[in-house]
């Protein structure tokens, strides 16, 4: 039984170097051989390496996954690692401070939903909301279609979008930005009194 398992995994090694070509899989296997005779190392080997520097010069690890963007060690890659060697040989030459290389995280207070919305009066308006108070502004100099024509002159929404509701769906961001500046807005469909 083991002999024919021993036939069987052989046989189906050739059949994978017939189709695949020699020349992809020479250096996976020549890779693979470094590692197993410890010639080569692992990128959990590197990762390693990485946290005893780490550690050695005393800095937490919620610095260098900031520094990284990542949310632990299992995240980090190759090219993060080429950013903590560049980043040890600064420190190690003198080029850079470790406060420098890992700047110091702030974390935000939490703030209860209430306190937000005192702080942040505007913070909890659904786009929605957003799209019936610039309605609600529309007045005898400011209509739907000037406005519209408004949008589009300062390219804050694509040509093709005609109605209020579709600048709404396609580009909110236009809303907000309208409704921010309203009194440039209105400033600008005022028609100047003759004298």
């Amino acid at each position: 039984m083991v002999v024919a398992k021993v036939a069987l995994a052989k046989a189906y090694r050739d059949a994978v170097f017939k189709v695949v070509p020699k020349a992809l899989c020479k250096p996976i296997t020549l890779a693979a051989y470094q590692v197993i005779n410890k010639e080569l190392v692992t990128l959990d080997q590197r990762r390693d390496r990485a946290k005893a520097w780490i550690k050695q010069i005393r800095v937490d690890d919620k610095r260098v996954f900031a520094l990284l963007n990542v949310c632990g060690w299992a995240d980090v890659t190759d090219e993060h690692l080429i950013v903590l060697t560049g980043l040890k040989t600064a420190i190690n030459d003198g080029d850079d401070t470790i406060d420098s290389a890992f700047p110091m995280t702030v974390v935000a207070p939490k703030i209860s939903k209430k306190g937000r919305d005192e702080l942040f009066p505007t913070g909890n308006k659904t786009p929605a909301d957003k799209l019936a108070e610039l309605k609600s502004k529309l007045s005898g100099d400011v209509t739907e279609a000037g406005l519209i024509a408004y949008i589009h002159a300062k390219k804050l929404a694509d040509d093709s979008l005609a109605t209020l509701d579709e600048v709404q769906k396609m580009k909110p961001s236009a809303i907000e930005s309208l409704l921010a500046a309203w009194v440039d807005v209105e400033k600008s469909f005022k028609t100047p009194k003759s004298q």
